[in-house]
C-alpha cells in the first residue's frame, strides 16, 4: 500500500496551501493496515459506513484510492460513492 507516500504528499500540499486536505482516513480493502494508519493519526475506511461517519451530508469531499489490486480499488470506490 502507498498510505505513507500519499499521506506525505497530502501533508506537503497542506504546508503550501493550508487545509487543502482534511485527511479523515484512507480507503482500504480490510482493516489489516489499521496499525500503520493509526501511526499517521488517521484510520482505515473499509466499509461505506466508515465513509459516511467521516463526512457531512452537506459537504463536498473526495477520496484517493491507493490500493494496488484493481478489483479491490473498484470495490472501495463503489463503497465511497455509495
Amino acid at each position: 500500500m502507498f498510505y505513507r507516500e500519499i499521506f506525505s504528499l497530502l501533508e506537503a500540499i497542506n504546508q503550501v496551501s493550508p487545509e487543502s486536505w482534511d485527511i479523515r482516513g484512507f480507503p482500504c480493502a480490510d482493516k489489516s493496515n489499521s496499525e500503520l494508519l493509526a501511526k499517521l493519526k488517521t484510520e482505515c475506511l473499509a466499509k461505506s459506513h466508515d465513509f459516511k461517519k467521516n463526512t457531512s451530508i452537506n459537504s463536498n469531499w473526495y477520496f484517493v484510492v491507493s490500493i494496488c489490486n484493481p478489483s479491490d480499488s473498484r470495490k472501495i470506490e463503489k463503497e465511497g460513492k455509495g
